[in-house]
């Protein structure tokens, strides 16, 4: 899945909520021992300075938050990791040329 943080507009592929959250937490300015104690942080300032409530019990119900609040899009992978544009281009052309040679 590749995971976009909308204010920074980073973004990083990762298998994982778990993965994702390891990912901000070694991204952060500070150091965090666990992603528990992360999430549990940014919970707090994120409710203390925006009144956005982000649960920190899992890595799902974390990232799940973050996707409510506006704060993280998710792009599910799509074959060979190409985007969805990617194949309906490739798809509109092969139609236009089977056109092109069969009329």
């Amino acid at each position: 899945m590749k995971y976009i943080l909308n204010d920074t507009h980073k973004t990083v592929d990762a298998g994982s909520e778990y993965e994702f959250v390891k990912w901000m937490r070694k991204n952060d300015k500070r150091y965090w021992e666990s992603n528990r104690e992360f999430m549990k942080e940014y919970s707090f300032q994120k409710y203390y300075f925006e009144k956005k409530t982000i649960r920190f019990n899992s890595e799902k119900d974390f990232v799940e938050d973050l996707v409510e609040n506006g704060l993280l899009q998710i792009e599910a992978e799509t074959k060979n990791n190409k985007s969805i544009w990617e194949l309906l281009n490739k798809l509109i052309r092969k139609h236009f040329y089977k056109q092109l040679i069969f009329h």
